[in-house]
């Protein structure tokens, strides 16, 4: 006979399933599969290209306008995100759109950086449309993300409703430093907008608004954006300023922007020199092998072997001596030269005219450096007084002053830059102990203005001076070959010869004044654009202008940008005596950038730069649809002008609708208090039916 299970039984069996359903607290959880929509990023520029939103006519504002009118059909079809960006992309709801305080407005165009930003997020079953006027200034390239993203982005082009009718010179660049006589570029970059087709000039200005260069410009109205390129030959040392200009034109509303400026340092790569000596001589031997010695000098040298009045044992055309080229000299090639060395020549032998000499002068006036070396047949005793030449010298001149002797100089001008010939261009203080030199002339004082930086025995055997733009150093002797020979047989300051004449050359061709350390981009910078990646590049030479290597060397390279802030640069050798840094540009101001060289610890020079780059925004345009045409189509998207779109079209372009499974509804019986209600009362009823049995 089976027993019965009691109501107890039961009822302590259902008290603990409801107990154990409190305690792990299951989840049921209801789904149903439902229609998904296409998720659909809509992407605003906001920035100051595209105006403000309180201007009714901007691109901005159109762009706002017409997304409100949208909004229930957008959000109809797909599941819509909403973003702005201009420096810097942020989320924003569709109410903020018609706030004027939701979001800030212009600033740069950073839209790499707002691609990159959204590329974190989830992008599947997604479209990106960008609704903007196609001008991005940031540091990273759109093209770059657009080719690999993935995701079709489509491109909705907008312009103001009425551009202004503008020419603007938006950049010109060209090296900071550029070579003496040597052909560099500059770009010119230029953009019209509300014109219609033309013709126009555009002139390169140098120096004091002097005109060089003029282009003839054929602007067809095809594309709002034109490069020209400008070459130019510097004719002159230091510092020059360059200015591209086009005149205004009708109708144009802004003819301020028509103009802008550079400055060119320039130097020399080369120097050439043309060495003239009137008979072979040790010293015309010994400073011709040094300067043959020095790849960055091109020397033409002549020496003459024989007087005009010489009568050679043989006819003239059995001669391997060429004639002495006076004409080719004076008047053709001499002014293609940096430098002039001119020793013991007597323009007499020659019966050179005056025309000749006043060449020389005309040289030294416009730039050009001249070396004069004494001997017995310079100076009073070759004839130069009452000639053009002694106009240019820095000494009167005494008629037959040629002296031979031995002659110990004395140094009165230790300072001056011919006579620092000390370890790293320090003066030098053991003239005295250099052997003497042989033979001088004898002048009478120094000019007004000139300076004697050495004489032998009270008079004046080493004279300069500046002379219209040029310099011009007089040696009285020319037999400081003296100092090489005698110093190699004593073993001491060997070296003081070529340092002398590497000083001499340095100075009276001004290369004295060119930095030892040369801070430069190495490659173009815009200033329109407020955030880049920029290389500086350090060229560091020695006293003769070549690169210095040297273990002992080092380089360091700071920058300091518009709020002040300063910081170091980290900063790797890249070639002989050239080192670089690079870094990003990224706040519109000033930026001030320092590359300081010690040698072995000590101050060897330092260059600083300075960058302008323009404030944070861009002036208004018309809309750039090449690019945007670009970017739409690396990515596989479209591309409409704002007041063409065809929305239906655009929505059904969207990715299709998916079916996918959508919780509804999740329960938890531990929460509802019925449950607990319901434990309570099966412990409650089990209770009463033992106590009704006297069980306890």
């Amino acid at each position: 006979m089976r027993r019965k299970i009691s109501v107890r039984i039961w009822l302590r069996a259902l008290g603990w399933v409801f107990f154990l359903v409190l305690l792990w607290n299951p989840v049921w959880v209801l789904e149903e599969k439902v229609h998904a929509l296409p998720r659909l990023k809509l992407l605003l520029d906001v920035s100051g290209s595209m105006g403000s939103r309180q201007d009714s006519g901007s691109a901005l504002r159109r762009s706002l306008d017409w997304l409100r009118r949208h909004e229930r059909e957008l959000a109809r079809r797909a599941e819509v995100s909403l973003y702005v960006f201009s420096d810097r992309l942020r989320k924003i709801r569709w109410e903020d759109l018609g706030s004027s305080s939701s979001f800030p407005e212009g600033g740069a165009t950073h839209l790499g950086e707002a691609l990159s930003e959204l590329s974190t997020q989830d992008l599947s079953r997604s479209a990106v449309w960008l609704f903007s006027d196609g001008r991005d200034n940031g540091p990273e390239d759109p093209r770059k993300l657009l080719g690999s993203w993935g995701v079709p982005l489509s491109s909705v082009g907008i312009s103001w409703e009425k551009v202004p009718r503008d020419l603007r010179v938006s950049q010109i660049w060209a090296p900071r430093f550029a070579y003496l006589r040597q052909p560099f570029r500059l770009r010119v970059r230029l953009e019209v907008f509300g014109l219609s087709p033309q013709s126009f000039p555009l002139k390169l200005y140098g120096e004091k608004g002097r005109l060089l260069q003029t282009q003839q410009v054929r602007w067809t109205g095809r594309s709002e954006s034109m490069e020209l390129v400008f070459e130019e030959v510097p004719q002159q040392l230091g510092t020059l300023r360059y200015g591209v200009e086009v005149p205004p034109l009708a109708g144009e509303t802004n003819p301020h922007n028509n103009r802008r400026e550079i400055s060119v340092e320039v130097a020399r790569q080369t120097l050439r020199v043309l060495y003239l000596c009137g008979s072979p001589s040790p010293e015309y031997a010994s400073l011709r092998r040094l300067l043959k010695s020095d790849p960055k000098v091109e020397l033409v040298s002549f020496v003459i072997l024989r007087d005009p009045q010489d009568i050679p044992p043989v006819p003239e055309r059995d001669l391997s001596l060429i004639p002495f080229p006076a004409h080719q000299i004076f008047h053709q090639d001499l002014f293609q030269f940096d430098l002039f060395i001119l020793e013991n020549f007597s323009h007499v032998r020659f019966q050179l005219p005056d025309a000749y000499l006043a060449q020389v002068v005309r040289f030294v006036l416009e730039g050009g450096g001249w070396i004069v070396l004494g001997g017995p047949h310079s100076f009073g005793a070759g004839g130069y007084q009452g000639t053009p030449l002694e106009a240019v010298l820095p000494v009167e001149l005494n008629s037959g002053d040629y002296e031979p002797g031995s002659f110990q100089w004395q140094v009165q001008e230790p300072n001056h830059p011919v006579l620092r010939i000390g370890e790293g261009g320090t003066p030098f203080s053991h003239w005295g102990l250099l052997p003497p030199t042989e033979g001088r002339n004898r002048w009478g004082g120094p000019k007004p203005g000139a300076l004697v930086l050495a004489s032998a025995q009270g008079s004046p055997i080493l004279a300069a001076w500046k002379k219209g733009k040029g310099r011009v150093l007089a040696i009285g002797t020319h037999s400081t070959w003296l100092w090489k020979a005698g110093a190699v047989d004593q073993g001491e300051f060997y070296w003081a010869y070529n340092r002398f004449w590497n000083q001499g050359i340095r100075w009276v061709t001004g290369a004295e004044g060119e930095p030892r350390v040369v801070l430069d981009l190495q490659e173009p910078f815009s200033p329109e654009s407020p955030s880049q990646k920029v290389t500086f590049r350090v060229q560091v030479r020695d006293e003769a202008l070549r690169p210095l290597e040297d273990a002992s060397l080092a380089v360091e390279m700071g920058l300091r940008d518009p709020r002040g802030e300063t910081q170091s640069l980290p900063v790797e050798k890249v070639g002989e005596g050239i080192y670089a840094a690079t870094e990003w540009i990224g706040r519109g101001g000033t930026y001030r950038i320092r590359a300081v060289a010690r040698r072995a610890g000590v101050l060897w020079g330092e260059d600083h730069l300075e960058l302008e780059t323009s404030p944070s925004g861009e002036e208004a345009g018309p809309m750039l649809r090449e690019r945007l045409e670009e970017w739409a189509s690396l990515s596989g998207g479209g591309f409409a002008r704002l007041e063409e779109l065809d929305l239906g079209s655009w929505l059904e372009g969207l990715p299709p609708t998916a079916l996918r499974e959508e919780v509804r509804r999740k329960v938890e019986p531990a929460s509802f208090p019925a449950w607990v209600l319901g434990l309570m009362g099966i412990l409650g009823t089990e209770w009463f039916l033992r106590r009704r049995r006297g069980q306890p």
